[in-house]
């Protein structure tokens, strides 16, 4: 027998294409996107907040707003604004990511570490949440948490020299130059500068 799609489900995915849509056409919207791009940061915050009086449970458009102001060094409305699209869309795990890195710059790493393991619970391979879990710890002084959060993130994505740079500053901190020096290697070889992999 063919099952039927629960009613309010069909409700849930049309309204999610509709807004989707909506946010690729609306001129508004890309008009904020565009100075996005070209870092008018204060600008496209402005802007993203026209096109929310217009589609106010658009997640995109927070996140966007929160990007924004992260770009911008203002942590606290950072902080509101990830919050506000991981409310409309729970899942959202690039929120979840910036909602802890946001964090871990205010200083409260119990309170990124939590959210940067939310978002592994929706993508348990994201190598940024595992890189940005790394500096949490990293901050903490938890050299040991911190070593095997970058390690899985640079076993994710091994194309990131930054990733390699932050594990051999945590090597040197464990007192394990020969290997520190290995990931330093690795990271200039990924192209990071020179001057940034001292060792």
């Amino acid at each position: 027998m063919k099952k039927s799609i629960p009613p309010s489900l069909l409700f849930l995915v049309t309204f999610l294409a509709v807004t989707f849509v909506s946010a690729q056409s609306n001129p508004i919207f890309q008009q904020a996107l565009g100075e996005y791009d070209r870092k008018e940061y204060a600008k496209a915050i402005d802007t993203f907040k026209q096109y929310l009086k217009q589609f106010p449970n658009d997640s995109g458009a927070h996140f966007n707003i929160g990007l924004s102001y992260y770009n911008l060094s203002n942590y606290p409305l950072a902080e509101s604004s990830f919050r506000e699209a991981i409310r409309v869309k729970p899942d959202y795990v690039r929120a979840h990511v910036y909602l802890g890195s946001t964090l871990s710059f205010a200083n409260r790493y119990n309170e990124a570490i939590a959210a940067l393991m939310k978002s592994l619970e929706y993508e348990p391979n994201s190598a940024d949440a595992y890189f940005e879990l790394g500096l949490a710890h990293y901050r903490q002084k938890n050299y040991t948490a911190a070593l095997q959060a970058y390690r899985r993130s640079s076993e994710l994505d091994p194309s990131k020299p930054d990733t390699f740079y932050r594990i051999g500053a945590t090597l040197s901190w464990l007192d394990k130059k020969v290997d520190a020096q290995a990931a330093y290697e690795r990271a200039i070889a990924l192209g990071i500068k020179n001057g940034y992999a001292q060792y």
